[in-house]
Formats: structure tokens, C-alpha cells, sequence
């Protein structure tokens, strides 16, 4: 009886070796950068031959053989990085995201600033509006709709304003106040600066849980 296994396993070598492999995006990147550090952008991880798009448009180095890339940004920018890959010919791409370090996280992180403390009693519907209105100025700063900071400061105030009912707002001047003064603190110099903080300052509104938000039924109605 004749064998046929070192026949049929240099088939299924053949087969495999012939089918086209399909590309592979693996990129490794920071969770967040400060601004002037060296960022470094690791896909070596993936299959295919590699392109790269960042936005905003900025100078960047290849090494690897296109795998890596470094860069370094001299602001605090919100980059879009698209990393396509071919082989076969097949093309994939993602989309990824790096933001730079929040200034509030770097302060909270010393120990050299602390949030101010929020009115009480506590009416949730308006620390939700809040959060809204701090979240949706980042927004429009994000699409450029500011340009200057006495326009975002000015919008920012209105919105504020807006999101608290007539019958709170002595009771929120405090906070405003100190806030103001928190704000200040971090030395921000551009509108783009203040997006990443106003993000979080609406998390930390839409987040902030105390004992007793409104104790008794005591919120103004």
C-alpha cells in the first residue's frame, strides 16, 4: 500500500502558502501626551504594507520600515491619527484618538488645586443642565467656533447661566466664583487649552455624588 502523506502535507503546504494573508492594523498608543514630550505611535504589531494620516497636519519621523512613527507637539492639540494597511489587495483602516493630559488632572495629580465645592442642597436636574452646558461649549470650541477667548468665555458664562433656574442662581455664586478662580490657576493661554478642562469639569458635575443630594425633598423647585 503506497503512502501519500508526504504528498498531500506538501499540498496543504502549497495551499496555505499561496493564500494571500489579510492586512493587519495593530497600533499601540499612548492613552494621553504632554505637550513638548516625544510621542510615539508603535504599530509593529501589524501585517501589510502601512500609511499614515494625523489630523491636524504635522511633521512626524518613520522608522521600522514605516511600522513606528514619533512626533512631538508643542500645544495641547486633539489629534486624529488614521492608519491604513494593504496586502493582498486588501485595504483596512482605523481611526484613533490621542488627547493631551487634562491640565485638571495634572493639577488634582499635585495636589496644588482642588475643585471647588458644589452648593447644597443640590437640585440634580440642575447639575445635569450644567454638565450639558460645559460639555457642549468643548464642542463647539472643538469645531473651531470661537476665536478668541473672550468669545468662548462669554458663550460659556450665557450657557451657565441658561442651565440654572432663576430661583438658584444666589445659590451657585459661590461655586462660580471659585471656579473662576480654579480656572485661573491652571494658566491656560489658548481656547483649545480649555476644551480638555471643560470636559472635565462637566464629567466631574455629571458624576459628583454626595450623601444626601437633596435631603428632605429640599431642592428648589
Amino acid at each position: 500500500m503506497r503512502k501519500h502523506f508526504p504528498i498531500l502535507s506538501t499540498l496543504l503546504l502549497l495551499i496555505i502558502f499561496f493564500i494571500p494573508l489579510k492586512p493587519k492594523l495593530d497600533l499601540k498608543i499612548p492613552k494621553s501626551y504632554s505637550p513638548g514630550s516625544l510621542i510615539e505611535l508603535d504599530a509593529s504589531g501589524s501585517r501589510g504594507r502601512l500609511s499614515w494620516v494625523i489630523i491636524p497636519e504635522t511633521e512626524y519621523k518613520l522608522i521600522d520600515h514605516g511600522k513606528r512613527v514619533l512626533f512631538s507637539s508643542p500645544q495641547s492639540i486633539n489629534y486624529i491619527i488614521i492608519l491604513s494597511g494593504a496586502k493582498g489587495g486588501r485595504i483596512i483602516s482605523k481611526i484613533y484618538y490621542l488627547n493631551p493630559v487634562s491640565n485638571i488632572q495634572n493639577s488634582n495629580s499635585n495636589n496644588q488645586i482642588s475643585f471647588p465645592s458644589l452648593p447644597s442642597p443640590i437640585n440634580p436636574a440642575t447639575l445635569l443642565a450644567l454638565s450639558e452646558s460645559f460639555n457642549n461649549i468643548a464642542t463647539l470650541a472643538e469645531n473651531n467656533t470661537f476665536q478668541t477667548l473672550d468669545e468662548f468665555f462669554n458663550a460659556s458664562i450665557f450657557s451657565n447661566n441658561a442651565a440654572i433656574p432663576e430661583q438658584e442662581k444666589e445659590a451657585w455664586k459661590e461655586f462660580f466664583k471659585n471656579l473662576q478662580d480654579y480656572i485661573q490657576k491652571l494658566n491656560l493661554k489658548t481656547v483649545r487649552e480649555h476644551i480638555p478642562v471643560w470636559r472635565k469639569i462637566s464629567q466631574v458635575l455629571k458624576n459628583r455624588n454626595t450623601p444626601e443630594p437633596c435631603p428632605n425633598n429640599t431642592c428648589p423647585k
